[in-house]
């Protein structure tokens, strides 16, 4: 573990703690953090605990800055779970918003930390599946706030849904579950590799929610993804958008007669992606 990094870490709290220090002072200070954390991703250890207590008692730059930290060092591979707290307070900024009320802190403070909050959920399955409830908050927040939207978009992906695959061209229909996968492009891939399509593996990883967010080449898809009685949406159509958010997908698998070639990435970098067909 970093000593270096374990005394910016209490030198960032103690910094954080007092008013006088300028917030572009906070951000040098995490800058110097967040690159000595980057080059010891083992030290996410000891300095996510140690200033996480920010994410509960901190207000404007102290609070903002420190969940630009977390989000970075959970996007990186670090645990999840110390950053429990924002959870709680992105809940009620939520409900805040979904209410109409006209106290712009809720709004601003959304806007400063969701991205910490969706890398956060993402990463870890049971504050997913534990914010559920503020679902119907982040749905109605979403309508004018960008946060909220995201937010709503993560939290409505399937979580072991079932899935219906009809392949007219080989007279059947598969069934499966899929959880984790945000949008139509992300579902072809995950649905052309179950039916056999031999892709690049680090596009498969991909969209697994596996390694880079987004790779810099495209891939072809043989088997086109549409929805029956509706036809082939755009590819970055979100499931949610879709299909509600009733227990089934159902798609057809159709042969692309000329698959052109599709970007590779996935709308969450932290949320991990599953799909089988039987």
């Amino acid at each position: 573990m970093s000593v270096v990094a374990a005394g910016l870490a209490a030198d960032f709290v103690e910094a954080a703690a007092d008013p006088e220090v300028p917030a572009a002072d906070l951000g040098v200070l995490a800058q110097e953090l967040d690159a000595e954390v980057a080059a010891h991703p083992e030290a996410a250890q000891v300095v996510l605990p140690a200033i996480a207590p920010l994410l509960v008692e901190g207000e404007g730059a102290p609070l903002y800055i420190t969940a630009v930290l977390v989000g970075g060092m959970v996007e990186r591979g670090a645990s999840p779970e110390p950053a429990a707290p924002l959870l709680g307070r992105v809940q009620v900024w939520l409900h805040d918003l979904a209410e109409g009320r006209s106290d712009p802190t809720s709004w601003i403070n959304l806007d400063e930390t969701w991205r910490a909050a969706v890398a956060v959920i993402g990463a870890w399955p049971e504050a997913r599946a534990g914010m559920q409830d503020s679902l119907p908050d982040a749905l109605a927040a979403a309508r004018a706030h960008a946060g909220a939207a995201w937010l709503a978009r993560l939290l409505a992906a399937p979580q072991e849904r079932r899935l219906e695959v009809e392949v007219p061209a080989r007279g059947a229909t598969l069934a499966g579950r899929v959880t984790g996968v945000a949008d139509l492009l992300q579902l072809a891939i995950l649905v052309n590799h179950a039916l056999g399509v031999a892709l690049d593996p680090e596009v498969v990883a991909c969209a697994r929610g596996e390694g880079p967010q987004v790779l810099p080449r495209g891939v072809q898809l043989p088997w086109a993804l549409g929805v029956p009685g509706e036809g082939e949406p755009p590819e970055h159509t979100s499931l949610p958008e879709l299909f509600g958010l009733d227990e089934l997908i159902r798609v057809v698998a159709t042969p692309d007669g000329a698959p052109r070639q599709r970007p590779v990435g996935r709308a969450f970098a932290t949320l991990r992606a599953s799909l089988t067909l039987g």
